[in-house]
């Protein structure tokens, strides 16, 4: 120790392997007085600005959903997560300190019954764009529902009747 001066505790046993373990095994109450103390490690202050960082994901976010719903081709349900991969944003994204973001989420997060049916409206339209017949089955089949869905069926026939 007179010949580290500046050493840690750490340092002190890689530089004498054996002899600190048999201090440390024999005598340790010697050890724990001699040997310096580890000192408190300095709390992390928080570096992050949240309300800064708040401000950026919402328009992020609100910048993903408009991209997603005016997405070509077979609409994508709109949740937190096809958000999130359409930012290219970690896991952070979901974090509780965004809160105005959150709150963004989950009003936007589109249930399992309207995303059915803005996909059925989409069918319909792509159907009649192509000029192809509109049956209930054809519909289910076009927007990629299995046929035995017999909720999906009722809700086709329904928005086929409007389309009349």
């Amino acid at each position: 120790m007179e010949e580290n001066k500046g050493a840690n505790r750490s340092q002190l046993k890689e530089i004498g392997k054996g002899l600190h373990s048999w201090i440390f095994r024999y005598d340790r109450e010697w050890y724990e007085e001699v040997t310096p103390k580890n000192l408190p490690r300095k709390r992390r202050t928080d570096t992050i600005d949240w309300e800064k960082r708040d401000e950026e994901c919402l328009k992020l976010a609100k910048e993903a959903v408009k991209l997603i719903r005016a997405k070509e081709g077979k609409p994508a349900r709109v949740t937190p997560l096809s958000i999130r991969r359409t930012i290219g944003a970690g896991r952070w994204f979901e974090k509780k300190k965004l809160t105005n973001t959150h709150k963004y989420l989950e009003e936007v997060t589109e249930d399992i019954n309207s995303f059915r049916i803005r996909k059925i409206k989409w069918a319909i339209n792509e159907m009649i764009q192509n000029g192809l017949t509109l049956t209930p089955y054809k519909v289910q089949r076009y927007a990629g529902f299995d046929g035995n869905d017999r909720e999906v069926r009722t809700t086709i026939e329904k928005l086929l009747e409007e389309t009349k």
